[in-house]
């Protein structure tokens, strides 16, 4: 076996085939959590949204938006790479005078 690739599995897609399966299936999830968690979430707010907003922004001040706020998204464990099940995920860096849903939403990807 390889570490962070599940499998093999005989026969699940086509007889007499075998299949492996790696990534990170629930990193929409993951994502969603933690968008959706935030307290400036608004029902209707898109990726898109966040996405246009982050492409308005340069380069340097991405990097300032975020340098003290780091996300571990494991929330349901890790199947890829680690395929640590036991695995939790966490926020660290939070700030009462600064925390925006934009900045959360970079600090994830």
């Amino acid at each position: 076996t390889v570490p962070g690739v599940w499998g093999p599995y005989q026969d699940v897609i086509l007889p007499g085939m075998w299949l492996y399966e790696g990534g990170q299936t629930a990193a929409g999830s993951a994502l969603d959590r933690v968008v959706k968690g935030h307290p400036a979430y608004r029902e209707g707010t898109s990726y898109h949204d966040l996405n246009t907003q982050l492409g308005d922004l340069t380069c340097p001040s991405l990097h300032r938006r975020t340098a003290s706020l780091h996300i571990q998204p494991d929330l349901h464990g890790n199947r890829s790479p680690l395929a640590e099940p036991a695995l939790r995920g966490m926020i660290s860096g939070l700030e009462l005078s600064r925390d925006t849903l934009l900045d959360t939403y970079l600090a994830e990807r």
